[in-house]
Formats: C-alpha cells, structure tokens, sequence
C-alpha cells in the first residue's frame, strides 16, 4: 500500500461512512468462509484485524476508519458467528497486542474497560456496543428514507440505556495521529442526538399519522434536541476551525429539526423556540444546514456523502415551498441549489447488473441516479452467470462478495455425453484463488436473478426505480441531455447511460449519424433459455451435448427443483433471422422443430420449453463499436462491450465498467464528457483483450455430422483421461491476470 499521497491528498479526517463498516464485514465473512479449521479462530481472528488494517488503515487518500474500529467490527463478526470466547478474545486480547505489535495507533483505553471481567460479561459489553453503533446507523437511514421504525425493525428500546456513554463504540472517524478525546465527545455527542432522532422516529406512526399532530410532544422533543445542541457545542470549542465530525453532527440535527418541524409548517398560531412559528424556525434550520454543507464541501474539499445530499434536498425543498422569493434566504437556496446541480443527475437506462451496479456507486459520489427499465417488473430472471478475474474485485470492492455466496450454485463441474447419455468427459471444478482466477465452472456461479436483486437491494434507497418506461429519444445539449420518455415525459440530465443490453437502442441512436463505428458481428448462433423442472437422477453437475446438424444443449441445475436449459444452433439463419422479431410461441415453434429428433434427453427438453412461462431467444452478438461515449452518452456493460458466452466475461466487465466509469466521474466531476472518454482509455484495452475468441469458433463447437460430433467427444475424452483438463485447469489459476482495477479514493474505499 502507498503510504506517500501526493499534495492533493484529502485530509484524513474523513467520515466513516456505513458502505465502509460494510466492507469490513464482507472482509471479515470473506476470512471466515474460508477457514477450513474451525479450531485456528484465534489466528483467523488476528488475519481479520490484519486484513482491516491492510483495506482500510492509514492511507491518507482513503476515507479513513481506525485499525481500532475495524477490529471491533470483526470481532463482532466473530462473537455472532463464530465463537464467542474467540470472538471476545479478539476484542479484548488479540487487538492490545496488535496494537502494541503495529506501533501505529495509541489505543483508546475505553474499550478495553472491561479487561477486570469475566468473559461472558466482556462478551456481552461488545456485543451491546456494537449494537449500539448499528443502531445509530439505522435511525439515521430511518430519518433521511423517511421510514417509520417498524419498516427497519427498530425497537422502543435502545441496545443500551448505560448513562455512562461515553464507553460505547461508534463508528467514527479517527486520524492518522488520533486525539482519543476528540473520538470520545464525537461518539458522545451523536449517540445522544440519535437518542432523541429515536424518540422521533417512533413517534411518526402514531403522533403524525393523525389529523391533528401532537403539537405538545413534538414541542418538547424540540425543546430537548435544543438542549442537545447547547450542551454539546462547548465540546469542539478547542477546535480552531470547525472538525468535518462537528459540521456532520451539525448537518445531522438540522435534518432531524426540519423533518420534526415539517408537519406544523402551516399552522402559525404554534410556537416553537421562544415564540417563532415553525415557519421562521425551520427557515433557521434550513439556513444553517446548508451553510454547514457548504463549508464541508468548500472548506475541507470533501464530496458530500449520499445522506448529506438528502439534507441538502430537503432544506432546499423546504425553502422553495414554504417561504416567499424574494427573501433573506435567497442566498442560502442559491447554495443548496449549487451543491445539488454539483452532484448530477444520471439517467441509467436498464435494471440488469450494470446498471444497478454503476448507481450504486455514483449515488455513493452524491449523484441522483434514475434508473428505467422497458420491463414492468424487476426482471429478476434468467440463466447461470458466473464472476471472474477482476469482475469479483469489483463485487467485494461494492461489498457483496458475500452476499453473492450466499445464492452461489453448488455445480460440482461439467459432464459431457453423447446422443444415449453415456459420459464421455468429466471436468471437475477447481475452486479459484485469492486473485479471481478460476477453473471452467467458477465458484462464483450465480443465477442471473439472484444477482440483480443483490443490486437493487443494495441501491433501493439510493437510487429511484421507473419500471415500464423507457427512453424514446434524447436531444444533447452544452450543460446536457433532454430526454423523452415512452410514456410522454421529458426531463434534463447530466449523464445518460445505456446499460440496456446487447441489442441497446441507446447505442443505435448514439451512433444514428455514424453507423459505421458500430462494428458488432453477430457469431451465427442462436441461442434459446429456459427453466425445467427437476428429477431426483439428475446430478449436480453441468450436462454439456452436442448434436449433429449444429445443435447444442447445456443443462445446469440450480436448486433441488429447477434446472436452466441452453439451446444453441448455427442452423436454419433465415428463419431466425424472422422468427427472432416474432412473439415467443412463434420461436418456440421453430426450435422445438429443429431440436425435437436431437437424441439424449431432447423429447423432456422440448416439453419443458412449451410450458415454461420465462423462454427468451437471442442471436450470439459481440458488441464492438468504435467509441463508448458521444458527449454525455455513454455505453456500459454489453450495451457498449458484449463479450459473448464464449468468453464467461461478460458479468464480470459489467461490474468493472460500473466501477470505472463511476471512478472516473469521481475524478472529473465537472467534466463528464471528458470522464467518459478516461473510462474508455483505461478499460478498453482489456476489454478488447477478453474479446478475443480462438480461430474456428464458435463453428467447430457445432459440427454438422456423426464424424464432427465423434471427434469432439474423443478429444475432449482424452483431454480427461489424461489428466490435461485439471493441468489446464491449473495453469489457468498460475497464470496471471496483468489487469488491476485502478484505485478511486473518492469511492471511499
């Protein structure tokens, strides 16, 4: 890791974020899945601490949490996990010695107040700080999705009511050269505010869903979040500018006070605050919020962090509805307007993997991201894809590796037989390494579904769903993009993003005036998939069959019930060639008569293919083009760079082109245009390196006659026999992948 940032590196007094408390857990469930002695906790657990410090420790550039943090998050890890005795050992032992070992950071003394215990009482301390921690969070995200308390699953009851609670861990920034006290006021100070945010939140079903609010209770929540605000400004007196924790902390409790104030904002005859209506004081707090994120933003150079932009929003929408133009409150609208058109608005047109995937992070820069999808539902469907190379750094750097293996496929490798079902090669899987390489079936087979719905899940209250509309036309402009949409409406955006898929119309209208840079080849197949039902014979192993008359079939079973069909043909061109246009029974038709005198299993498959209700077909197409982008256009995932099947890349550049081109818009914020083309420059070469297929097919996969098919089941026979395949297999994972995802410190990792 580079310790020597350059003179533009951001001061390490940064906000510890919850995307990266979630990345130390993935890190941390990473570790622990793949133990295969349950008996080393002890040595896994200091390989956690390790870990977190190598991720997320003292590199300036990098939004910062503490070595301190990380190892109480990971014992957390462990204690709920794991072992609690290993777990509390860890919190208590294992972290003083890799404290004194590193030389680095001077530990805070209250967390280890406990040492004097016994374990179970040490367990249960941690146990209840970390909670506390998380619930922090959680009230937060109540607060700025504006949900009620039962929709997150919070209680009346705090995880600890301690008085003493200046001893409890919160996940807060602490430098490279720490002041414990500062941590301890900052932690004291937001864990009371959230107390009362708490009070609040539990209060919304009950106090504002009536006609008449309760204008006594709120009064005297009010009262005490003013309070709050009193006692606890002396604590950054010392600082000779105002900390990013205290201008957070700020933000924090204006938000809180806006949203309480929000329901009296008509009813003048209230008072709050020494007789102001709650129209003169929440223009107060809308005032001061947004002159806090000014300075945040201008003062120390930081991008606002997505729930900052959601205060922004709301103190500006509260001004604009509320109060009369012209006004006192002119300027700070023009500010909050100013830091709001400086994070852009992005339009992703598709709800697939790039899409969801590239919203992710640019809601993490700040970006409003709307998301429309042709579909009227999430299309959480299709067939077995699967994580490769750099693609499964992309995943743990959005940190959901882990929630990948948990929808991960248990396929044991791939059988080929012949036209009765005997085997004729068997290639077992090998499981990758540390470094994303892996075998022919990878360890990270996932249903297409299941991961698209790991990606709205992670982005549902970030980023804005339209489903059924989709984009009818654009018209580009010097500060734009005014898109029309199918359903007649029209709004401006700083970015369009086609992550619609293979056959993008985005793409086509991109390059209307230029078709020529579009050099995609369609390879001469046709493929058809579909889900079948599954018998108690059927293996969990892959069924790879070739047929005469170039005709192919994968099956691969991903639960005890259901299986995926893949059907491919080189044959019959012009017929698809109309059928393809034409409505799914019409395609249905066509490969039931060409597949149904196949031989092995083709009657079942057939039948199964007239009664699934999730049959989609499409050609084999490589997505070439000759630029990525045209002004603030730009093409992502296989709408700009479809690798193929061949290939089993395509996934994985989807995930890395989300990444890159976010990291990019990250650098060159007030430059999109040019960002776009940075993120072809340094993601293209590869690209154009995985889409290289070798010479002869895909033809020589489909061979027209018993001599073609024999050969190929021969050959791939005594590449089993011998042994070839694991050696292959093994070279593959030796050999090394030169391509590194670049390091973006504006992502927060």
């Amino acid at each position: 890791m580079d310790n020597n940032p350059g003179p533009t590196a951001r001061r390490s007094t940064d906000f510890c974020s919850e995307f990266l408390i979630n990345a130390i857990l993935a890190v941390s469930a990473s570790s622990y899945h793949k133990s295969d002695d349950y008996g080393s906790s002890p040595i896994r657990g200091s390989a956690f601490a390790e870990e977190a410090f190598r991720l997320l420790g003292f590199h300036q550039e990098r939004v910062q949490v503490s070595l301190m943090q990380g190892v109480a998050l990971l014992s957390h890890h462990e204690m709920a996990f794991g072992d609690s005795q290993l777990g509390a050992s860890l919190f208590f032992d294992k972290l003083s010695a890799l404290q004194s070992s590193s030389g680095v950071l001077d530990g805070p003394s209250w967390l280890f107040h406990s040492h004097a215990g016994s374990m179970a009482q040490a367990v249960r301390e941690a146990m209840i700080s970390i909670a506390n921690g998380f619930h922090c969070l959680d009230v937060k995200m109540s607060v700025i999705a504006n949900r009620s308390s039962t929709s997150l699953g919070l209680s009346g009851v705090l995880p600890s009511q301690a008085e003493d609670i200046s001893s409890l861990w919160m996940p807060y920034p602490l430098s490279t050269e720490p002041r414990l006290s500062y941590s301890v006021y900052a932690l004291t100070a937001e864990y009371g505010l959230t107390r009362l945010a708490n009070e609040f939140i539990l209060g919304i079903e009950e106090t504002f869903s009536s006609p008449v609010p309760d204008y006594r209770t709120s009064k005297r929540l009010y009262d005490r979040l003013l309070g709050w605000r009193s006692s606890t400004q002396d604590l950054f007196r010392a600082q000779t500018t105002l900390p990013p924790a205290w201008a957070s902390l700020l933000i924090w409790f204006d938000l809180v006070c806006i949203k309480l104030l929000e329901p009296y904002m008509g009813l003048s005859f209230l008072e709050f605050d020494g007789g102001e209506t709650s129209r003169s004081v929440s223009q107060s707090h809308c005032e001061n919020l947004i002159s806090y994120l000014w300075h945040y933003r201008t003062a120390f150079g930081m991008r606002l962090e997505c729930w900052m932009v959601y205060a922004c929003h709301a103190a500006v929408s509260t001004l604009l509805l509320n109060l009369p133009l012209p006004g006192p409150h002119e300027q700070a609208l023009s500010r909050g307007c100013e830091l709001l058109f400086e994070m852009g608005e992005v339009l992703i047109s598709g709800a697939g993997v790039a899409g969801p995937a590239l919203a992710f992070w640019l809601a993490r820069l700040g970006h409003r991201c709307v998301i429309v999808e042709r579909f009227p539902t999430l299309r959480a469907n299709g067939q077995q894809i699967d994580l490769r190379k750099q693609g499964i750094e992309a995943a743990r750097r959005m940190g959901i590796l882990e929630a990948i293996r948990g929808h991960v496929i248990e396929e044991l490798g791939i059988r080929v037989v012949d036209s009765a079902g005997r085997q004729k090669a068997l290639f077992a899987r090998i499981d990758g390494d540390a470094a994303g390489r892996q075998g022919f079936t990878s360890e990270f087979e996932i249903l297409r579904g299941d991961l698209v719905r790991i990606l709205v899940d992670i982005t549902s209250d970030t980023v804005e769903y339209r489903f059924g509309v989709w984009v009818d036309s654009f018209d580009q402009r010097d500060n734009g993009v005014q898109v029309a949409f199918s359903d007649g409406a029209s709004e401006a955006f700083d970015l369009l993003v086609a992550a619609d898929g293979q056959g993008s119309r985005i793409r086509k209208m991109m390059l209307k005036d230029e078709p020529e840079l579009d050099v995609s080849r369609n390879l001469g197949v046709n493929m058809a998939y579909f889900n079948i039902p599954r018998q108690p014979e059927d293996p969990d192993l892959a069924i790879s069959y070739t047929a005469t008359k170039q005709r192919f079939v994968l099956v691969r079973w991903h639960s005890k019930t259901e299986g995926q069909v893949n059907l491919g043909t080189m044959a019959h061109a012009e017929e698809f060639e109309t059928a393809l246009h034409q409505d799914a029974a019409t395609q249905k038709e066509l490969f039931a008569r060409i597949f149904q005198d196949a031989g092995w299993e083709a009657e079942r498959l057939v039948d199964a293919m007239h009664r699934s209700d999730d049959f989609y077909a499409h050609p084999m197409v490589q997505v070439r083009t000759g630029l990525w982008s045209k002004g603030r256009v730009v093409l992502v995932g296989d709408a700009g760079y479809a690798p193929t099947p061949l290939t089993g890349m395509g996934t994985s550049l989807a995930l890395m082109g989300a990444y890159v081109l976010a990291g990019e818009i990250s650098k060159s914020p007030d430059d999109l245009p040019a960002a776009c083309k940075a993120y072809e420059q340094e993601l293209r070469p590869y690209v154009e390196k995985t889409q290289k297929i070798p010479p002869g097919l895909p033809g020589l996969a489909y061979p027209k006659g018993e001599f073609g098919v024999k050969v190929i089941n021969t050959l791939l026979g005594l590449t089993t026999t011998l042994g070839l395949d694991r050696a292959f297999q093994h070279s593959i994972l030796k050999s090394e992948d030169p391509y590194r995802l670049p390091e973006y410190p504006a992502l927060g990792l």
